[in-house]
């Protein structure tokens, strides 16, 4: 478990990076994905959610497992390709609605492996 401390130096939790995914969060993945013509497709998200846990979830002091992962992800353009960002207001669209199912930062790996089913290894 991973605490972090606010200004009055109230230690409080704020997760760890092997939460879960909710039921209806994974609801409302298999709804968006089931939608045509996405831009932001399974493997596009797949690849985005691994860039980020490679580059950003390996430090030992990251503690903002709480924040919203695709508002962090949309921040850092160098983990979605060209082609996709390039299409502004649809990827926008789509980002928005990403960003309202409240997937954590600490429900990463969750969403990787979610992402990632029924994949051959």
């Amino acid at each position: 478990m991973v605490y972090s401390y606010n200004k009055k130096g109230e230690k409080k939790e704020t997760g760890n990076a092997h939460n879960k995914l909710n039921t209806s969060q994974k609801k409302e993945l298999n709804k968006y994905f089931n939608k045509k013509n996405l831009l932001v497709r399974k493997k596009q998200l797949k690849n985005a959610v691994r860039k980020y846990i490679s580059r950003y979830l390996i430090n030992d002091r990251f503690t903002h497992f709480e924040w919203n992962l695709v508002e962090m992800m949309v921040q850092k353009e160098e983990l979605w390709d060209d082609d996709i960002i390039s299409k502004e207001d649809q990827f926008n669209n789509e980002i928005d609605e990403l960003k309202k199912l409240n997937i954590s930062i600490g429900q990463s790996l969750d969403l990787f492996n979610f992402l990632d089913q029924g994949k051959k290894r």
